[in-house]
């Protein structure tokens, strides 16, 4: 099996309202994340890969821009309301937006994007045709330098 990992910084702001605890997490904060996004094939590609780091780019990189310098909040909060009519890059999660919940969503979609096996073009004119030979394995979210939650398949 082969594996390769291209990782992306992203920019949030995120506050838990159903903590349980008292902790500083229930207040607005930010965070300098990494996503980690780890990708498997049993067998190279014709050009020896099992996806090109271009390509990750080119494939995941507009979702990673849409949730980059946004505020993420739990829908059902009583502050969803006041976010939204106030700040331009707000994105609803429903429930909080842990770094789990955040990693799960990241997932799904990029294992979407994977699944439709579509060509994809790259910032160099490069077209590249993501095959069915490909697998998502996991999408690791680092929230600080010391704390990450992945999610996977399995």
């Amino acid at each position: 099996m082969y594996r390769v990992c291209k990782t992306f910084r992203l920019e949030t702001g995120h506050f838990l309202t159903s903590q349980q605890t008292q902790s500083d997490c229930r207040m607005p904060h930010g965070h300098s994340r990494t996503v980690e996004i780890i990708i498997s094939a049993e067998n190279l590609d014709e050009s020896n890969m099992v996806f090109d780091f271009q390509a990750f780019k080119a494939a995941f990189g507009d979702y990673l821009n849409s949730l980059d310098h946004a505020m993420y909040i739990n829908s059902s909060s009583k502050h969803f309301k006041y976010f939204k009519d106030n700040f331009e890059k707000v994105i609803a999660f429903e429930g909080d937006p842990t770094s789990e919940v955040i990693a799960e969503v990241m997932f799904k979609h990029f294992d979407k994007v994977l699944k439709k096996g579509t060509v994809i073009k790259t910032k160099n004119n490069f077209y590249y045709k993501i095959t069915n030979d490909i697998r998502l394995e996991r999408v690791r979210l680092w929230e600080t330098s010391t704390s990450w939650a992945e999610y996977s398949r399995n």
